[in-house]
């Protein structure tokens, strides 16, 4: 067990005001279960680290408004992520993501999907109800066919997905429903 699982309860017993909190590059093997104690958490990074899952009860953290858990080991995201509906930046990128779940399609505040980097074989179809999402990067999977839903997302400005076994895109096309569109590939 890492020192930080160990005395995490304790040094944050008492920090019930706490809005951020940055816990990038250790070497944390279990997501501590005492932040889900942390009710006013606006923003979690927890980057670069070991974590393999979430708690399933993640969802408690209604305030969230950033979750950044970039370079960690997770192959599932819980379908409580859903309850927090304040997200509007997250970051899950360079995990071993193969399925994004369709309740996160309740995430109607998200701007920012990061998933550049995890094993995704498909675009996940619950992006379609993100309204105001504006970047989406998904470089780097196994993806290999566009959607036709993407034309829907009219606020999308950047769209990142290089590095996938695309055969086929109509960039034009793309282009045309979407013209203030960035697409890198």
């Amino acid at each position: 067990m890492s020192f930080i699982s160990m005395n995490f309860h304790h040094t944050f017993n008492n920090t019930t005001n706490l809005k951020d909190l940055y816990l990038d590059y250790n070497k944390i093997l279990k997501f501590p279960k005492a932040i889900l104690s942390l009710k006013k958490l606006e923003v979690l990074s927890i980057i670069n680290n070991k974590i393999e899952q979430l708690p399933s009860n993640i969802g408690v953290l209604k305030k969230l408004e950033i979750l950044s858990l970039i370079d960690n080991m997770l192959t599932e995201i819980p379908e409580s992520l859903s309850k927090c509906t304040k997200i509007r930046n997250l970051y899950l990128d360079y995990n071993k993501i193969q399925l994004y779940p369709s309740s996160l399609g309740k995430l109607k505040r998200l701007w920012l999907l990061g998933l550049r980097g995890n094993q995704l074989k498909e675009i996940p179809e619950t992006i379609k109800n993100y309204c105001k999402l504006a970047n989406l990067d998904l470089a780097q999977n196994n993806i290999s066919q566009i959607p036709d839903f993407l034309y829907s997302l009219k606020k999308l400005k950047k769209l990142d997905i290089s590095n996938n076994p695309i055969e086929q895109i109509s960039l034009d096309h793309l282009k045309q429903v979407l013209p203030s569109l960035k697409i890198l590939y």
